[in-house]
C-alpha cells in the first residue's frame, strides 16, 4: 500500500512540476491552485524557482503569494538552500520575505541570515534578515547568537555600510541572548 502511495505522490509532482513549465499562464495558474490546495513540501524549489523566474506578472504573484502563505513543515530547508543559491541572488528580498511572511523557522540557520545581511550590502535584504530574527525570537541556540554577535561586531569594527542596521540587528541578538 505504501509504495502505491509513493508512486501516486511521484506521478502527482511530475504533473505539478511539467504544469509549472508549462508556456500557457492559464495552465500554469491552474497548477498552481492544484498545487495550493494539495502541494507537498517536494514541489517547493519547483515553486521558489518560479517564482524568481516567471515572466508572467500573474505567475509571479501568484508564487510570491504561495510562498508567503506555506504552512508546509521542511519548507524551511528549500528557501535555505534558495538563499545560498547563486541564481536566486537577484531575488533575495522576495524570498526572504515569503519566509517571515510564512512565519517558517529559521532555527540552526541564524549564521546564514547573518552572512546575508553583512556579505550582501543590501539594506532590503538586511531588514528582511532583521525581521526573520525577531519573529523567531525563541527559536535560536545561545552559541548561535554569540557567534552571530560577534560576527556582527566584527564587520562593525571595519565601518561596515551599513552600521545603523547591523547595529539593530546586534541589539536584537543581544537582548534575545540576555532575555534567556
Amino acid at each position: 500500500m505504501q509504495e502505491i502511495i509513493k508512486m501516486a505522490t511521484k506521478n502527482k509532482i511530475e504533473a505539478w512540476q511539467k504544469g509549472l513549465k508549462a508556456g500557457k499562464v492559464d495552465e500554469v495558474l491552474k497548477t498552481l491552485k492544484d498545487i495550493g490546495a494539495t502541494g507537498t513540501e517536494e514541489i517547493i524549489p519547483e515553486i521558489i524557482n518560479l517564482a524568481a523566474n516567471a515572466k508572467s506578472i500573474q505567475v509571479k504573484r501568484e508564487t510570491n503569494l504561495m510562498l508567503q502563505n506555506l504552512k508546509i513543515e521542511g519548507a524551511e530547508i528549500y528557501f535555505f538552500n534558495a538563499f545560498k543559491n547563486e541564481k536566486y541572488q537577484h531575488h533575495l528580498v522576495e524570498l526572504l520575505s515569503a519566509f517571515w511572511n510564512s512565519n517558517l523557522d529559521a532555527s540552526g540557520s541564524l549564521q546564514v541570515l547573518i552572512d546575508l545581511a553583512l556579505k550582501k550590502n543590501d539594506y532590503l535584504i538586511s531588514f528582511e534578515c532583521l525581521t526573520i530574527i525577531e519573529n523567531n525570537k525563541n527559536h535560536f541556540e545561545e552559541d548561535e547568537l554569540i557567534e552571530a554577535i560577534k560576527n556582527i561586531q566584527m564587520y562593525l569594527e571595519m565601518g561596515h555600510e551599513q552600521m545603523e542596521l547591523l547595529e539593530n540587528i546586534k541589539n536584537t541578538l543581544s537582548d534575545l541572548l540576555t532575555d534567556r
